[in-house]
């Protein structure tokens, strides 16, 4: 079955009242939920299905994750998910920036 995400998510797992339970509390609710996740040393990269967009966005506001990126390319495969967002910094595609002010582009 071929399952059409559409958005993508990089959440970052260390920052500022951000403790290391926290950081394990959202990979134990990330990963039996969702298919394309991927993690990082400082982060969790997933793809979700766009209708799952808000309950997501306020289940990580509930758990006290509320700096992280929203992209907005559709079906990224986990393995491309890093390449992906590290294309989009080095070509200041859009994205939405939660918590806090991008970095300004250069």
């Amino acid at each position: 079955m071929q399952v059409s995400f559409k958005s993508t998510y990089q959440i970052p797992l260390s920052g500022p009242k951000l403790s290391k339970g926290k950081a394990k509390q959202l990979i134990g609710w990330v990963v039996p939920r969702y298919e394309n996740v991927l993690i990082t040393n400082n982060y969790v990269k997933l793809s979700i299905a766009e209708e799952s967009d808000n309950a997501f966005e306020q289940k990580l506001r509930q758990i006290g994750f509320k700096v992280y990126q929203k992209f907005f390319e559709h079906d990224i495969p986990k393995n491309e998910i890093e390449k992906y967002i590290a294309k989009v910094f080095r070509e200041g595609k859009p994205y939405k920036q939660f918590g806090k002010q991008p970095k300004a582009r250069r």
